[in-house]
């Protein structure tokens, strides 16, 4: 899984967090755009809920 670090300030117990499309299960059209599986954490569409599951405990 690829991370991407802010390097800027932030407040004590302010956090934030964003994901790519890559590094996850999901097949197309889920995928990470290149063929690669892809990093969904959404329930409400048509994706295995057993692979979501998996992304989400990345």
């Amino acid at each position: 899984m690829e991370l991407l670090i802010p390097d800027w300030p932030a407040p004590a117990g302010v956090g934030a967090m964003t994901t790519l499309r890559g590094g996850g299960y999901s097949p197309a059209p889920y995928d990470d755009g290149h063929g690669g599986p892809g990093l969904n954490l959404g329930l409400h569409v048509a994706d295995d809920p057993l692979l979501v599951a998996r992304n989400r405990a990345l």
